[in-house]
């Protein structure tokens, strides 16, 4: 049940990279993504699978700056969670 569980994590941290790292047009549709972090990360390892790339298999905490409108500043990192930053 362990090895379950960290196999979903590893895939929702590969649907991240994929996300950070600009791999959505090529493993998904480039119009609009409808897919959860842990789709992405299942078709960005068969990608990489296919295509012999270094697969990451590390867990390094993501976290994604999203700028809004005014002087304010999200930070989302890869667990979901939000945080405002006054900028």
């Amino acid at each position: 049940m362990i090895a379950a569980c960290l196999a979903y994590i590893w895939l929702i941290y590969l649907g991240a990279v994929a996300v950070r790292d600009q791999w959505l047009s090529v493993i998904h549709r480039s119009d609009r993504c409808d897919l959860s972090l842990f789709q992405l990360g299942l078709r960005l390892l068969d990608h990489f699978l296919n295509e012999d790339f270094p697969i990451p298999v590390g867990f390094v905490y993501l976290t994604f700056l999203i700028f809004l409108s005014g002087s304010e500043v999200v930070t989302i990192d890869a667990m979901g969670c939000q945080t405002k930053i006054a900028h």
